[in-house]
């Protein structure tokens, strides 16, 4: 993959950072000064801008500033961010109460991928390691990833991974009862599923204004996982309310 910076995007992106040290409206002259661009080359940019909306010129000053359109496309983040900070104390206090295995989990294309974990409690445990990443359709949390998925663009993927990694794909009846599990119960378990030993409970959550649905897996032994499957259940769950989690819905159909 070629990893140059195309140059105009580079420059858009340094006008806002600019803007965001100076806090004030700037004409373009004094832009193209302060960024060392030809002035040529900055009036074209900060038309293009402007004329997207994310820029205003004010007429009597020759000034630029940034528009509320500008701002409106990302005030969302700081929810999300502050979702993602709730989802972590969350874990953190599910690895605390239960001593279990705890990970976050992100879906990247038809995987899913390990963005933040915590280690057992336990002499004996499963490990967690950010980075690994597992196949969308043969691991119960990513099975809880596109759980919360449409349902026709659900059906799509399934579909489509059928076809493309046949091995990295669980039995339709399987399939079918996972996603029974967590449109009836939020939280679905399941043990020797990936990997033999090896049972998890995994729970769905969506950030604020974001259909991305971010998965929380409790792992451990599947014996140890069997056995505390109602009170690891409660608890994943009681704590999803404290922490204002919204769980992702499932629909069947």
């Amino acid at each position: 993959m070629d990893d140059k910076v195309i140059k105009s995007v580079r420059r858009v992106f340094e006008i806002f950072e600019m803007f965001d040290s100076v806090r004030r409206p700037l004409p373009a002259k004094d832009i193209s000064d302060r960024l060392g661009y030809p002035l040529v080359s900055t009036h074209a940019l900060l038309k293009s801008i402007y004329l997207m909306g994310y820029i205003d010129f004010d007429m009597s000053s020759r000034c630029y500033y940034p528009s509320r359109s500008l701002a409106a496309i990302v005030d969302w983040i700081p929810d999300f961010l502050d979702h993602e900070k709730r989802i972590v104390s969350y874990a953190t206090e599910l690895n605390e109460k239960t001593r279990e295995t705890v990970n976050i989990l992100r879906r990247v294309g038809a995987r899913i991928r390990v963005v933040h974990g915590l280690e057992t409690k336990f002499p004996i445990g499963v490990a967690s390691q950010i980075g690994t990443m597992m196949p969308i359709l043969h691991s119960l949390t990513g099975l809880a990833a596109i759980a919360g998925m449409d349902p026709a663009e659900r059906d799509w993927l399934i579909e489509h991974e059928r076809t493309l990694t046949p091995d990295n794909v669980i039995d339709e009846k399987e399939l079918n009862s996972i996603l029974h599990d967590f449109s009836e119960k939020k939280a679905a378990m399941r043990c020797d599923l990936l990997v033999e030993g090896i049972g998890a409970i995994c729970l769905p959550v969506k950030p604020s204004r974001s259909s991305e649905v971010l998965v929380v897996g409790l792992a451990g032994p599947s014996e140890r996982i069997t056995e505390n499957e109602q009170e690891y259940r409660s608890t994943l769950l009681d704590l999803a309310t404290k922490h204002k989690l919204e769980i992702a819905e499932t629909r069947l159909v």
